[in-house]
């Protein structure tokens, strides 16, 4: 396939980004506890990991599901006698999403105060992980592209290893943008960055395509976040077209990821999949399904245990609420998906019967409620009442 179609149009006909972050907990940082000059400052407004965070927010336009699994290396975990070069923010190896942006900042903060500093910077396990995590697109699947953001403050130690990865991870939907923390040379960052010079591996095997992209924060200083987030981003829809002209996938060929998230079946098939959590949110493909549990099971080695947590019956209430809610508004969905297709197709149903039988439903969904108040509110005064009796 000759023709090259534009980036836009890809995330016009469903095109799903995920985010990935992995942040550099190293000593060459220096300890904030100790330390006031650390790149890892508690001053968060002056923190340059967070103002590198902070550059991405623009992609949380282009991420339907607004999670982003997060990841640290280079350091000791609460618990652990060793070091840890990939591990999840959160704390959970089963599930390392969190919501927003904002949750992206937390996650780091928190994980900044539990773990002890390390090293040294070795970056091929967040590279496996992330490749486990971004699976090849098919005709008739879901399109998906995924951007890791490495923040780092200097030289790498595996830089052949992580070169080698990268050559071997350059035919999956997947761009990398690292950004260099702190006032080093940067020359390792440099020289992973791909656009000119193409990476060459240890069996002499080039780079498939430009996937990387090396930005020093030091150059953005006085300079506005729109620059930095302009900048950082500059190649990824280039990156994203050669992709997709390589595996001959034309916008159309996908399934657009907002409607098959509402789609029935999908959703069934999604649940085959009990007990394991996907890092792709709510609707995976199969292949995306497997890969992504490889994925975790990875993550389960190298990282720490599951912090557990205990719910009490009143969490326990409020949630069987909540799903039974959440039950009621996708049938209520459902309906009136079917009510729309009906009057978009013409149908000789009478629409005005129709509207009918939805007020009716209404009325009894109200009445319901109600009911269910009024009875509430019984019980809450009886419950009173036996109380003053008993004083």
């Amino acid at each position: 396939m000759n023709e090259r179609r534009s980036f836009m149009e890809y995330v016009k006909c469903g095109l799903n980004i995920q985010v990935l972050f992995a942040i550099d907990f190293t000593c060459s940082n220096g300890d904030p506890s100790r330390e006031e000059q650390s790149l890892h400052t508690y001053s968060w407004e002056e923190n340059e990991y967070i103002r590198g965070i902070k550059s991405m927010k623009v992609l949380a336009n282009y991420d339907s599901c607004n999670q982003y699994a997060c990841f640290g290396f280079g350091a000791f975990l609460p618990g652990k006698n060793q070091i840890s070069h990939c591990f999840p923010l959160n704390f959970n190896p089963y599930d390392p999403r969190v919501r927003g942006m904002e949750g992206v900042e937390e996650a780091y903060k928190y994980a900044l105060q539990n773990v002890k500093l390390h090293g040294p910077t070795i970056l091929s396990q967040i590279l496996d992980v992330t490749a486990q995590l971004s699976p090849q697109c098919e005709k008739g699947g879901i399109l998906q592209y995924t951007i890791l953001m490495i923040l780092t403050d200097g030289s790498v130690t595996d830089l052949q290893t992580a070169i080698d990865k990268l050559v071997d991870y350059s035919h999956l939907p997947l761009s990398i943008v690292i950004v260099g923390v702190g006032d080093d040379d940067f020359n390792d960052l440099r020289i992973l960055d791909s656009q000119l010079i193409p990476l060459v591996s240890s069996k002499g095997e080039r780079l498939n395509r430009d996937t990387v992209r090396f930005l020093a924060l030091r150059d953005y200083r006085d300079r506005p976040m729109e620059e930095l987030s302009a900048d950082l981003l500059e190649r990824i829809p280039s990156q994203v077209e050669h992709y997709f002209q390589q595996q001959e996938l034309l916008p159309e060929d996908g399934i657009d990821y907002i409607k098959q998230k509402k789609n029935k079946d999908y959703k069934e098939k999604d649940n085959d999949i009990s007990g394991e959590v996907s890092v792709f949110g709510s609707s995976p493909s199969k292949q995306q399904s497997q890969l992504s549990r490889q994925g975790i099971n990875s993550l389960r080695k190298i990282s720490a245990p599951t912090i557990a947590s205990s719910r009490t019956s009143k969490d326990a209430n409020e949630s069987e609420q909540t799903d039974t809610n959440k039950e009621t508004d996708n049938n209520d969905e459902k309906e009136d998906d079917e009510f729309v297709q009906k009057k978009q197709s013409g149908s000789k149903h009478d629409i005005g019967q129709e509207i009918e039988i939805k007020k009716q439903k209404g009325k009894k969904k109200e009445k319901g409620k109600k009911k269910e108040k009024s009875k509430h509110h019984s019980t809450k005064k009886k419950d009173k009442k036996n109380g003053d009796d008993t004083e």
